[in-house]
């Protein structure tokens, strides 16, 4: 009775109170009142109210309205069970890859009394991912609706953004109505615009969206070498270089990676991505003293939009005969860290963080 009586707003509680009272029946209300006691003093004292009058049937609604009023206006007639059961719990808006994995392990380590729960995607989100969390809900791609209302039910008062989603499913996209409105008030339809309008459509609903690095500080490498053979001042120079070319890249917009070589620009990325940008880099350069340089947006929104580097980075870097990365100092995110150092130095790739 209590889980029930808990979501009833305060005017429903008067009515609903008054409604045993005037009955004469103020036994039925002694039970619940005493199980929320702990939650409201007020609430303590009026049970004992209700008590003393039981036994002469004086219990009338009037005599005892200021108990009412002193907590009709309480948040704890609008807390849900989850709220009441949980001191924290973040929602996961889980994409593909490890990302969303390497959140749950940090999290649990930083915090381990933190419910979190996901919404994974259907053809996107790994499988098993519902055994690292605490609730999961498979939703599709444009499911807006039914991704918050997990949120809400689940007593999410936080969510984090993380992963990606694959072109075909984009394309594929069966959107609710709830993003046909939200997608109708966005003029500029770029990632930015389209993220920030789901973080405002969230918070309609109560749940603030955090940045995507939360828990993950020390997958944030600071200035200086970190994995690999060390870079030499021409290397320096060269990462000094692209880091101003890319900052002005990506403020337009058009891509967070460029790949350099004594001081000349042999790639920009684009709309094809950073892969293709390190193959095509590469080739150019013929793999002599070619450079990575990634950095962050100005002003970038780190709720949704994080610069990643990860094993698979490392991998086509050493393909395409790219030596050296660059990546810009505490807003690039390492996944799989370990893996990440162990590639380093077994293909003699040199990391390093640049502000």
């Amino acid at each position: 009775m209590i889980s029930s009586a808990i979501g009833i707003s305060g005017c429903r509680w008067l009515f609903f109170a008054k409604r045993f009272l005037s009955k004469r029946n103020p036994l039925a209300l002694r039970r619940p009142l005493r199980q929320l006691a702990a939650h409201q003093g007020g609430l303590a004292e009026l049970v004992d109210a209700l008590d003393s009058k039981s036994s002469s049937n004086e219990c009338g609604f009037e005599s005892h309205s200021r108990y009412f009023h002193s907590f009709r206006d309480s948040r704890v007639f609008s807390l849900t069970h989850a709220e009441m059961a949980s001191p924290r719990t973040i929602g996961i808006i889980a994409g593909s890859g490890v990302y969303p994995e390497t959140f749950i392990s940090a999290a649990r380590r930083h915090a381990p009394d933190t419910r979190l729960v996901a919404v994974a995607f259907e053809g996107e989100t790994k499988t098993d991912l519902g055994e690292k969390v605490d609730a999961i809900e498979w939703v599709r791609v444009g499911q807006l609706s039914k991704l918050i209302k997990f949120f809400v039910r689940e007593g999410a008062k936080e969510a984090v953004m993380m992963g990606q989603i694959s072109p075909k499913n984009l394309f594929d996209l069966r959107p609710d109505l709830r993003i046909l409105m939200m997608l109708a008030r966005v003029k500029e339809r770029n990632a930015e615009t389209l993220f920030g309008a789901i973080g405002e459509e969230l918070a309609k609903d109560g749940v603030t969206l955090l940045s995507a690095t939360t828990f993950l500080e020390d997958h944030l490498p600071e200035e200086g070498h970190v994995f690999g053979p060390r870079f030499k001042k021409r290397q320096l120079e060269d990462a000094a270089f692209g880091f101003k070319i890319a900052k002005q890249t990506s403020a337009l917009d058009i891509g967070q990676s460029v790949v350099v070589r004594h001081g000349t620009v042999l790639a920009a990325e684009a709309f094809e991505g950073t892969n293709a940008c390190i193959k095509r880099g590469g080739e150019l350069g013929r793999g002599k003293e070619v450079m990575l340089v990634k950095v962050s947006k100005p002003n970038q929104d780190f709720r949704f939009d994080v610069p990643v580097v990860g094993p698979h980075t490392i991998e086509t870097c050493a393909e395409a005969g790219v030596k050296n990365i660059a990546i810009e100092a505490g807003k690039t995110l390492l996944l799989e860290k370990e893996k990440v150092r162990e590639l380093c130095e077994r293909l003699n790739i040199g990391l390093h963080a640049v502000s």
